[in-house]
């Protein structure tokens, strides 16, 4: 995936997103993960409406189009919104 992005000219960033309250403990290989915090409820009200058991995801283009919303394995489903 980072060769196609490379190759392309391309960006891509990831955000974990948790509720508001939830406890995060970032590990050493964490050091360059944005976490996030939904203080108010901005991506439960708008994105997560349904509760998922394995998390769920979300690709945004940098102009504000929705592309996917919900659960998928990340590696498969940035395959196939990747060109």
């Amino acid at each position: 995936i980072r060769k196609v992005l490379k190759k392309n000219n391309q960006n891509l960033y990831i955000f974990y997103i948790f509720e508001k309250g939830s406890t995060v403990k970032k590990g050493k290989s964490d050091y360059y993960k944005s976490f996030v915090e939904d203080t108010d409820n901005f991506f439960r009200e708008n994105y997560f409406k349904e509760q998922a058991m394995c998390g769920s995801k979300l690709i945004i283009t940098p102009s504000g189009t929705l592309l996917y919303n919900g659960e998928a394995i990340t590696g498969s489903l940035l395959e196939r919104f990747i060109n």
